[in-house]
């Protein structure tokens, strides 16, 4: 009987930071089984990485999952309450320090109708990216909608028990902690945020 080995086998779906991961395939013989069908249907379909294992004496095959992240949320941008709570979800079970900035809307000129937002937003981004092992956290830009949306006091926003926004711009970190309006705008309160 030979012996082989595979390396460099992952799922497409794990996050872009761990694909560089090896996950080896091992089998003691040249035969396949269904389980080497099962195992590729599992990297294809799974945020996960797999090991498989062969035993050849009893032909008995050992699936053994590993959890590699349960959170593939990424920096992005979403617009509007329906997108919100379609990621919420996600949020409730990601192992990431994920913060929710939530700003105005853009106007037809491509900037945001709220001039706080718009000062704060270059700011955010600049202390945001100086930080080390982004692959821990996740910022996301969750825009409120218009000026008139923002204003109604019936506004999902506001009324969201999670939320209850008052201001904007407001960074949100889930299940943490919150800082508003001008806090937004100083380097020194956004860094103890995002690293705290």
């Amino acid at each position: 009987m030979k012996r082989q080995r595979a390396t460099g086998l992952y799922s497409s779906r794990l996050p872009e930071s761990e694909r560089n991961l090896k996950i080896s395939l091992i089998t003691l013989d040249n035969s396949a089984c269904m389980c080497d069908v099962i195992l590729w249907l599992v990297l294809a379909l799974s945020p996960v990485g797999v090991i498989f294992a062969r035993k050849n004496t009893c032909n008995l095959c050992f699936l053994i999952f590993v959890k590699m992240s349960s959170c593939d949320i990424a920096d992005q941008k979403i617009e509007g309450y329906e997108a919100f709570t379609s990621l919420t979800d996600t949020l409730d079970s990601c192992d990431k320090s994920v913060f929710l900035l939530f700003r105005g809307s853009n106007n037809d000129k491509g900037v945001s109708w709220c001039p706080d937002c718009v000062k704060a937003e270059p700011i955010i981004k600049d202390v945001y990216d100086s930080l080390d092992n982004k692959q821990t956290r996740a910022l996301i830009q969750v825009s409120v909608g218009n000026r008139e949306v923002w204003k109604d006091p019936k506004c999902s926003f506001r009324t969201d028990p999670r939320l209850k926004l008052t201001n904007i711009p407001t960074i949100i970190k889930w299940k943490g902690g919150r800082i508003i309006d001008d806090e937004c705008s100083k380097v020194d309160v956004l860094r103890k945020f995002f690293l705290g």
